[in-house]
Formats: structure tokens, C-alpha cells, sequence
């Protein structure tokens, strides 16, 4: 069996968790387990089922707050599972390393592990940042319904897997303060559509700051409909690109009737625009650019996308 060499913290007290992994039929399974002690590469937990070795297994929720919070949402394979003596098994999971990307220049540089394991719960509950604890929870029964994989019209082991990591997080008052601490941060990251070799003139700039306007109006429309506005300076700073430079591009939304801008500086998408934005993510370009939602053309509503009024 191999064994993890790194030091390790022994709990104390019962911490009880979720797990959810695929089965050999590729069925996404869930169990409860309980975290015997843990480090900064991984765990040892006793499982009630007897996990392969390779198993990916994501750790979904925890018993109040006990559980260390850099294992909730995370990623790890099992190593090794043995059979206990007094039931049940013993099993070692190590936690999925970052991997290496590319460069602009085409060097490798190192992705740090909290930034490729990132996950937006509120855009994968399509909820706003603000949304209270009942809302939360209504939205996850709605939605557990539809993706779980027992449901033969709309289920889909994913989205399922997803859903239930952002749940475990969002429900609870102290990890979803740690969580949006983190959250504010990635976001705007995020969303930052040039950097610092890139233009924001020309008219491939121009379309891309377009784009970026309307995926935000529309994400914030999809996740606040009684609120769906954001200031110029919000955009500015979500965009990382000055307000200067984005009033052209405002302008042009609004004349378009893709963006209207209320008597207070707000500015909101329209019907008009939401085609657009739909359109536009559909289009191929050869500059990288923010994204709709994931599946986000169909609301929690249903709403199918409707055709595009016009092109940009």
C-alpha cells in the first residue's frame, strides 16, 4: 500500500463528511466518511465502501465547520483502501496537484492549485453573491431535482457533482464567508478581458470590450433580476479596462438598444442585448474573451434563447 509521506494532522473529535465519486459503471455515487487525519497533500479518512485505488473522489460537505476549510470543494485520488478489522475501510486520498500552462511567450509557468481548483458557486447556482440562506437552499432543491442522475430527462452527473460542492460551501455562514473573501478576488481576475500586451483600441478591441459589457450585464441579470444594474465603475474594474475606454462601447450598447442606462449612471441589459450576448458567444473569435454563464442560455426559468436582432 503506499502510504503519504508528508507530515499529517490527527483530528479531533468526529468529522464527519461527503464524498461523491464514480463507480465502475461510471455512476456518480455519494457517502458519508469520516476524516481521521489530514495534511497538506491529502487525507486518511474510514469509508463505509471500499473505494478503488485512482478513485477520483471530491469532498462535498462537511459536519458544521470542523472540516479544515482547504479540503472542502477539493479533488483527490484515492492511494490506497484496506479492509479494517472492525469494519468498514481505511483509505488515503491525495489531493489533485496544479498543473503547469502555457505562457503568452510559450513557456511553462506553475498554476497554483487554488487557482485551477476555483470554482464560482454562485454562477454554477446561478444566485446572486448577496442571496440569503432560503434562497440558497430553495434554488439547490430545484436544482438537485433536475441534475441528479437518476433523473432520465435532465439529469447530468456534472453538473450534479458541481452543484452539491457549491451547496456544501453556500450553506454554511463560515465557509461562505471564507469562500467569498476569495471569491471578490478570483472574479475580477476573472473577468479581466485584456492585459498588459493588449490593446483596447481597433476593432477587435472594441468587440471584445462589447462582449465583456454584455456577459456581465447578462450574468447579473440572470443572478439579480430585481437588480440587474452595475455602475460604469464596476464595469471598469471587473473589465480591468479604464471607464474611458469603455464609454465608446457604451454608447454604441445603448444606441444598439442592447444596454439601457437608468437616471442614476446604471446601466442593465436589455432583451435586444441578451440575443447579442448569446449570439456573439456562439461566433468564433481569435482572441480569448470572458463567457456566458455555463448552460446559461437556459435560465432557472427555462427560457429558451431566442435569435439574435442583430450583429455587432
Amino acid at each position: 500500500m503506499e502510504r503519504r509521506r508528508s507530515s499529517r494532522r490527527t483530528v479531533v473529535g468526529d468529522v464527519t463528511f461527503g464524498i461523491t465519486y464514480s463507480d465502475a459503471r461510471s455512476t456518480l455515487r455519494t457517502a458519508s466518511v469520516k476524516l481521521i487525519d489530514e495534511g497538506d497533500e491529502g487525507f486518511c479518512f474510514a469509508s463505509p465502501v471500499q473505494l478503488p485505488k485512482e478513485t477520483l473522489i471530491t469532498v462535498r460537505d462537511g459536519s458544521g465547520s470542523k472540516l479544515p476549510t482547504h479540503l472542502i470543494g477539493k479533488r483527490a485520488r484515492v492511494r490506497y483502501c484496506s479492509a479494517e478489522k472492525s469494519g468498514g475501510f481505511r483509505a488515503g486520498a491525495r489531493l489533485e496537484t496544479a498543473s503547469a500552462k502555457q505562457d503568452g511567450d510559450g513557456t511553462a509557468t506553475a498554476q497554483s492549485a487554488d487557482d485551477q481548483d476555483f470554482s464560482d458557486h454562485y454562477e454554477i447556482m446561478q444566485l446572486n453573491a448577496k442571496a440569503d440562506q432560503e434562497t440558497v437552499q430553495r434554488v439547490f432543491r430545484i436544482l438537485a431535482q433536475r441534475y441528479h442522475p437518476d433523473n432520465q430527462e435532465t439529469g447530468d452527473a456534472d453538473m450534479f457533482h458541481q452543484l452539491m460542492t457549491a451547496y456544501a460551501v453556500l450553506s454554511d455562514p463560515e465557509k461562505r464567508a471564507a469562500y467569498d473573501a476569495r471569491h471578490t478576488a478570483t472574479r475580477t481576475t476573472r473577468w479581466k478581458i485584456f492585459n498588459n500586451a493588449q490593446t483596447t483600441q481597433g476593432s477587435e478591441g472594441e468587440r471584445r470590450k462589447r462582449l465583456g459589457i454584455l456577459s456581465l450585464l447578462y450574468t447579473k441579470r440572470i443572478s439579480d433580476l430585481h437588480q440587474p444594474t452595475m455602475t460604469i465603475r464596476e464595469l471598469e474594474d471587473l473589465l480591468g479596462c479604464p471607464k474611458e475606454h469603455l464609454e465608446f462601447s457604451l454608447w454604441y450598447l445603448k444606441e444598439r438598444g442592447h444596454v439601457a442606462r437608468s437616471d442614476n449612471g446604471r446601466y442593465s441589459i436589455t432583451v435586444d442585448g441578451v440575443d447579442a450576448a448569446e449570439t456573439l458567444e456562439r461566433e468564433p473569435s481569435s482572441a480569448p474573451r470572458p463567457h456566458l454563464l455555463p448552460g446559461a442560455n437556459v435560465g432557472l426559468s427555462g427560457r429558451a434563447q431566442s435569435p439574435a436582432t442583430g450583429s455587432m
